[in-house]
């Protein structure tokens, strides 16, 4: 196995995967085209504008669930041999899966969708089964972000690339049963920062009843704005880092 870092094999290594994943990416696509399809024929130009949605968010979900869809065979000591004799560096392999997970997917799945609508779109001669599914992904959150401005990480996109990194994590970090491990760890984080907010909101909430109102106001706004930056930028590339650390300590 070889430890340096070539951009021309990562172009090698990519080719090989896509060669390897294509019958996953064209199942997919074929999916979202029969979805599609099904919309027009049984509710005309209703279905389709109804189906556009229905697609965005079955992509959405695609991108996030990508990792495992694409390498839960990884340190598998059958099915994971392939990968693990490829004449490329970790860190290469590990390029290559972020780029198919974050860059590839993404665009070939929006792509395709953007072309499906597009054909309904000269069929019907109604602008409103063009979709733009570009928008939905990249345009700014309507939410309250509490007075930030962070342009590209407050995309839906990104959204949906810092849910993916989870998995991400769970597929270099766990070596078999990668996926149940992880909807059970994040079952548990979740539960623990649930009792953990719960009992700080108590506290906070019995300090706000005795009269500390614009100190609790000025740092519940701080507070919210120091989380709003960790779970959408801190802890995204944290697990980012983590999977790269795990994945240097295995056989890959």
């Amino acid at each position: 196995m070889t430890t340096e870092f070539s951009f021309p094999r990562i172009g090698l290594l990519l080719k090989s995967e896509i060669a390897r994943n294509y019958k996953i990416y064209l199942t997919l696509l074929l999916v979202q085209a029969g979805i599609f399809l099904l919309g027009a024929l049984f509710g005309g130009v209703n279905g389709m504008i109804g189906v556009n949605s229905l697609i965005t968010t079955g992509n959405a979900c695609i991108i996030v669930l990508m990792p495992f869809i694409l390498y839960s065979h990884l340190f598998h000591t059958v099915k994971g041999v392939n990968t693990t004799m490829l004449p490329a560096s970790q860190s290469e392999k590990f390029a290559v899966s972020l780029f198919q997970c974050i860059v590839l997917t993404p665009f070939v799945l929006l792509f395709f969708h953007w072309l499906l609508s597009t054909i309904g779109m000269l069929l019907t001669g109604v602008n409103e089964v063009m979709t733009q599914p570009w928008a939905l992904f990249v345009s700014r959150k309507i939410h309250v972000n509490h007075g930030l401005n962070m342009g590209f990480f407050d995309s839906y996109f990104w959204e949906v690339i810092s849910s993916q990194t989870v998995c991400i994590w769970g597929v270099y970090f766990f070596k078999t049963k990668k996926f149940w491990k992880t909807v059970l760890t994040i079952c548990c984080v979740s539960i623990a920062l649930g009792i953990v907010g719960g009992i700080g909101l108590n506290v906070a909430f019995d300090a706000y009843e005795g009269g500390m109102y614009t100190f609790f106001a000025d740092a519940a706004t701080r507070f919210a704005r120091i989380m709003y930056v960790f779970f959408n930028l801190i802890v995204p590339v944290g697990l980012w880092a983590w999977a790269y650390i795990a994945m240097r300590r295995q056989q890959f």
